[in-house]
């Protein structure tokens, strides 16, 4: 009895082998920090991860700013949550997946097709899939049987954020897909197409514009500031922010991850959609340095805890 061998084009392994080795570097660093976490706590419920996911009209949600599709979204009274806004514009994914379909479909039948082929259908299928897993009719959202099969999913908030990741792939794709339609067009409408392909490109260029200002990190601000912090005293082997400041009219703990990557010291603080049991900086029904007490005797803090703040200067003082 003969049995068919398994034949995949040498491209698509090329994709695939890439995509993998992607897969594997990225992660890397999620492991590492999510494995520690999902170890103190139990992770997140699917219905936390549900509440945060795009239902089929946010296809279109690009935010009310966008200059052009801002006034669909308002008129269509779309959340403008920042979960649910598009990280992928919805006419260049539109763009590139009518144009692909269409190459693909109009390619001559041959034994070695063009790796271009290829890499429409891997972008076309990241997209795709990457859209239809994470979206929810109702409760129901595909992701549930990722949330609770694959190890570690139960970490993640929002999925919608893959986008961040699809974007490049529909990106990559559109270019890869407008230089072949230049390629295989004959020589009387290859300057037609060059001129169509710089239209789509405008288009897609403006598709990215938001009017509405978003929220920034002046990278030259923060570090004009680190560069006036004085180096903690050599005894403290940690510390938090005081957050009764004048200094830079408060601190948080978005300050205290920048002093703590800047000194090198574990702080107390931190930012995080979820705090571990216990924690309770945050809470404002709760004395801020008696919660910090707390926390260091919960938790076993051995080292010399410092405080930063606390005047107009900035500067270092024993806690406890």
């Amino acid at each position: 009895m003969l049995i068919p061998s398994l034949r995949i084009p040498a491209a698509a392994l090329a994709v695939l082998g890439a995509a993998l080795a992607g897969f594997v570097v990225g992660v890397i660093p999620f492991a590492l920090i999510y494995a520690p976490a999902l170890a103190i706590v139990s992770g997140r419920t699917y219905r936390d991860f549900v509440s945060f996911s795009p239902f089929p009209n946010d296809v279109i949600n690009v935010g009310y700013g966008n200059m052009v599709w801002g006034w669909l979204v308002e008129w269509l009274s779309l959340d403008a949550g920042s979960e649910h806004v598009l990280a992928v514009t919805p006419g260049m994914t539109a763009i590139f997946l009518v144009l692909a379909f269409r190459l693909h479909k109009n390619a001559p039948r041959a034994a070695q097709r063009p790796w271009q082929l290829t890499f429409f259908v891997v972008c076309a299928l990241v997209s795709i899939v990457s859209w239809l897993l994470v979206t929810r009719i109702g409760t129901f959202c595909l992701f549930w049987v990722v949330h609770y099969v694959v190890p570690g999913a139960s970490g993640i908030r929002a999925g919608g954020r893959i986008q961040l990741l699809a974007n490049i792939w529909v990106a990559a794709g559109l270019a890869v897909a407008l230089q072949y339609w230049i390629d295989t067009a004959p020589s009387a409408r290859r300057r037609s197409r060059v001129l169509w392909s710089g239209i789509i490109l405008a288009f897609c260029l403006i598709e990215q514009m938001n009017t509405l200002p978003g929220r920034t990190l002046s990278r030259s601000r923060e570090f004009a500031w680190l560069a006036t912090v004085p180096p903690p005293p050599a005894e403290c082997g940690a510390f938090l922010v005081n957050t009764r400041t004048q200094t830079r009219n408060f601190l948080n703990d978005d300050d205290a991850l920048w002093l703590s990557w800047q000194t090198g010291l574990p702080t107390l603080n931190g930012e995080s959609g979820w705090a571990p049991p216990g924690w309770t900086l945050n809470d404002k029904n709760v004395d801020y340095f008696d919660a910090a007490l707390r926390w260091i005797a919960r938790t076993g803090v051995k080292e010399e805890v410092c405080t930063f703040g606390g005047d107009d200067a900035g500067t270092w003082s024993k806690f406890r």
